[in-house]
């Protein structure tokens, strides 16, 4: 697993790269409110939260506007 947290022209990126074991990518919308709340909390400050699988690993990339 990678984690990475970089500062770039007022954008603060959080990105975690998980090529361990899987985890299924699927809407945010479902029983729990891990996700779901990350999302809201995430969009409240403008920013934009990711999902996704590429070469057997997943990512998780958030965004926001750096103060």
């Amino acid at each position: 697993m990678d984690i990475c947290l970089l500062l770039e022209k007022n954008q603060l990126t959080l990105k975690i790269v998980n090529d361990g074991k899987s985890f299924q990518v699927t809407p945010l919308a479902g029983s729990g409110i891990g996700l779901a709340t990350i999302q809201e909390r995430v969009k409240s400050i403008n920013g934009h939260l990711s999902l996704y699988c590429q070469d057997n690993s997943q990512y998780l990339e958030l965004k926001v506007k750096a103060l």
